[in-house]
C-alpha cells in the first residue's frame, strides 16, 4: 500500500501484517479493519438478492449493504447504503433503528478491490418489511445489475459472490429456524 513513508518519503516503510512502520522516522500507521453492512429483507417470506453489475462478483448475488462511511454508526450505514442501492428509506427515525433491525451475525472478510484487500468486519442484519414491493425497490444502475426475491431454502448458496456473504446466509437460515 506504502511504497514511501508518508511523512519523511523514505523507501522501505515495513509492514507487519497488522501495521506500517517506517523504520527511519518511526511513523506508523495501523491498518485497521473496515466496518461493512449487509442486511436479509425479509418480505412475504422472500429475501431480497441484488445481482451484483461491477467486480469483484459481477454478475453473482448478493445481499445490499457496503462499507460504513466514517461518522456513521453501523445502522446509520446500512440504512444509507438500502436507499443507495435500493432507493429504499427506513420511514423510522435513526434513534429507533435498533428496534427494526435485528443482528444475526458476524464475519472477518477480505475484500478485493482495485488490487488491495481491505479487511472488513462484515455485520449481517435482517429485517421483516411485509408491506415492501418490488415495485417499492428502484434499484440504482451500475453498481446493481438485478434484483431477485427468492424463498430462502431456495438459494444456491454458490450463486452468492463472497464467502462471507454464504457464511451470513447460512448464519441466517440457522437464525431463521430458532
Amino acid at each position: 500500500m506504502f511504497k514511501y513513508c508518508p511523512l519523511c518519503a523514505i523507501q522501505g516503510i515495513k509492514f507487519d501484517g497488522r501495521k506500517f512502520i517506517c523504520p527511519d522516522c518511526g511513523f506508523t500507521y495501523y491498518h485497521n479493519t473496515a466496518a461493512a453492512t449487509g442486511c436479509v429483507i425479509d418480505i412475504n417470506g422472500s429475501v431480497v438478492l441484488l445481482v451484483r453489475g461491477h467486480e469483484p462478483g459481477r454478475g453473482k448475488l448478493d445481499l445490499p449493504g457496503g462499507f460504513v462511511d466514517p461518522g456513521e454508526g453501523i445502522l446509520e450505514g446500512l440504512v444509507r447504503e438500502l436507499k443507495e442501492e435500493l432507493g429504499w428509506e427506513a420511514p423510522w427515525p435513526k434513534s429507533h433503528l435498533a428496534d427494526y433491525f435485528t443482528l444475526f451475525a458476524s464475519f472477518p472478510n477480505v475484500y478485493p478491490y482495485k488490487g488491495i484487500n481491505y479487511n472488513t468486519c462484515d455485520v449481517y442484519f435482517t429485517i421483516s418489511v411485509p408491506n415492501l414491493s418490488e415495485n417499492d425497490i428502484r434499484i440504482q444502475a451500475g453498481e446493481i445489475a438485478g434484483l431477485r426475491l427468492t424463498p430462502p431454502d431456495e438459494i444456491d448458496l454458490t450463486d452468492l459472490a463472497f464467502d462471507s456473504t454464504r457464511r451470513a446466509m447460512a448464519a441466517y437460515l440457522e437464525f431463521e429456524k430458532r
